[in-house]
């Protein structure tokens, strides 16, 4: 019998330790306010995989099934590389923070889709390791840029199951369980 409990918008994400996003926000800090909407540093993340709408009583599996995955994996180390808009062959929709990754993580992404994806969602065979800092508004100027970065190195030691609630100033994000990888 389907679930019949109200949906939520979910994803499983990376988030960069407090002080790491708050130096991410700093890296977009000449680009005018008026073509972007920044992320607020509390809300900077990776998303590992997005869930898309499921119905509320599959989060307690979710997160189970993640913590089962996660166990063992160890954290992830990134390492920042550029920052660039994406996508990079279309007009660019968003500035992010690109990051060398350790191995671990493309297993991870690749354990998670086979448990948890919807056979809807367009998945990539690999992950594309980058922290999204800021989005261009509709109809602002957007040109391609592409500038190296001096960020230090950071560890990532757990992957959180987030809920995204859209509103007009962008997604209001709310942790529903927090998956260690160490």
């Amino acid at each position: 019998m389907p679930d019949a409990s109200p949906t939520l918008r979910l994803f499983l994400a990376l988030y960069p330790p407090p002080d790491v996003a708050a130096a991410m926000g700093e890296l977009i800090r000449g680009v005018s306010r008026a073509r972007v909407r920044r992320m607020p540093a509390d809300q900077i993340h990776m998303t590992v995989l997005f869930l898309g709408d499921r119905p509320e009583g599959q989060v307690e599996r979710i997160a189970l099934e993640a913590r089962t995955i996660a166990a063992g994996m160890g954290a992830v180390a990134l390492t920042p590389e550029r920052v660039t808009t994406m996508p990079e062959h279309a007009p660019p929709r968003l500035i992010a923070l690109e990051c060398a990754a350790s191995k671990n993580l493309q297993p991870l992404y690749t354990r998670l889709v086979a448990a948890l994806a919807q056979p809807e969602e367009p998945i990539r065979p690999r992950l594309l390791p980058h922290f999204t800092l800021c989005r261009f508004r509709r109809g602002a100027p957007a040109k391609p840029m592409h500038a190296p970065v001096q960020l230090a190195p950071f560890r990532i030691d757990e992957l959180r199951l987030m809920r995204s609630v859209p509103g007009p100033e962008g997604a209001e994000h709310t942790m529903l369980a927090a998956i260690p990888l160490r």
